[in-house]
């Protein structure tokens, strides 16, 4: 069964050179997502999608929150694979805050906002 590591990807840390205040990793090459949409709009969306699944997976399911998920810290990767950088601020969210987001995400798409 193939999981979210067959389409993405994050560089690991240097941990003899990180601290509890600075984060350092390992350099990974890739373009940026709008460099990619300029040559090819469907693979951008593809990114794009795996990004949202990706952010939404630590979320709902992991329980982590990366803080900063702008397009700066969206790449692809030689091999297709999103990679995800900048895991500076990252925060947990408890078991009853994503239970409370599902049923919200629930509610939305069953158009039932009262």
């Amino acid at each position: 069964q193939l999981g979210l590591d067959s389409v993405c990807t994050i560089a690991k840390p240097v941990l003899e050179l990180t601290t509890s205040r600075v984060l350092v990793t390992a350099w990974l090459d890739g373009e940026h997502l709008e460099v990619v949409a300029s040559r090819d709009v469907e693979e951008a969306r593809r990114l794009q999608s795996v990004a949202l699944t990706a952010f939404l997976t630590m979320l709902l399911e992991v329980g982590s929150l990366h803080a900063d998920p702008h397009r700066g810290n969206l790449l692809r990767a030689e091999d297709g694979r999103l990679v995800l950088l900048d895991w500076g601020l990252v925060t947990r969210i408890s078991p009853n805050l994503r239970q409370r987001l599902l049923a919200c995400i629930a509610h939305v798409l069953a158009q039932d906002y009262e």
